[in-house]
């Protein structure tokens, strides 16, 4: 049964819905929403969009506010966060999991989470994406690449004394790939079913969509989206973060 984690954007400045939910009426509110069909709600508050402004810990808190507590009330609830800070505050707010798509660059999270504290890292060759930084091969190669890189970083997450139980591996569509080799992954994501944990996508409304549609609007992508969540899930994926069902 797949899991499909909903997102919340708390930002202004997000590719497809920033400022749609920046109050804290509208931000429960489209929670409450989620959660009648999603697993659990990913909070943002920091856009990681190309370019996007790197924002302190301060402003991130100031941001989710007591959104975290709230929502945890009715729903399973992640942290999209790199920031220490954030993280802690949002494990006191009561989440279930710290979804960090800089890969755990900072650990200390390690340290100050408890043992039902889950964690999703992501394949990532930098935070915001920069475009022209992508992996430099295509076909087959791109999936041992990031299978490679999936596996060093367990390893080196067992030597912190995390077991690879708490972990799920996001393939990071569209951060250090291009268009081309996105659509690679998710047409030939089964290849990732033998990888040791379970392997969450995040394709939702992503510019690689211009390769199926070109000028698609945010409907027709998220079309698109359940399309291939509903193939990816098929062949044996898990989990799933997306805008909408």
């Amino acid at each position: 049964m797949a899991k499909l984690f909903g997102i919340l954007n708390l930002t202004p400045d997000s590719f497809s819905d920033g400022n749609l939910y920046s109050t804290h009426e509208k931000a429960i509110f489209h929670a409450r929403e989620l959660s009648k069909t999603f697993y659990a709600v990913d909070i943002g508050s920091h856009s990681t969009r190309p370019s996007a402004t790197i924002l302190g810990f301060e402003q991130e808190i100031f941001r989710l506010n007591n959104i975290i507590q709230e929502i945890s009330h009715f729903s399973n609830t992640s942290i999209d966060s790199f920031h220490f800070e954030t993280q802690k505050f949002a494990i006191q707010q009561g989440v279930s999991y710290i979804n960090d798509v800089t890969g755990f660059r900072d650990e200390k999270i390690f340290q100050y989470a408890p043992r039902n504290i889950r964690f999703i890292f992501m394949h990532n060759l930098g935070v915001p994406p920069v475009k022209t930084n992508v992996l430099n091969c295509d076909g087959d190669e791109v999936i041992r690449e990031i299978k490679n890189w999936g596996k060093k970083k367990l390893q080196h997450f067992e030597v912190l004394g995390v077991k690879s139980d708490r972990f799920v591996f996001d393939i990071g569509i569209g951060f250090g790939k291009t268009a081309e080799q996105s659509l690679y992954l998710i047409e030939n994501i089964e290849k990732f079913c033998d990888f040791p944990i379970p392997i969450m996508v995040g394709h939702s409304r992503k510019s690689f969509m211009e390769l199926i549609k070109p000028n698609a609007s945010i409907d027709e992508r998220d079309t698109i989206t359940q399309s291939l969540t509903q193939s990816m899930s098929q062949k044996g994926i898990e989990y799933f973060r997306i805008h909408k069902v």
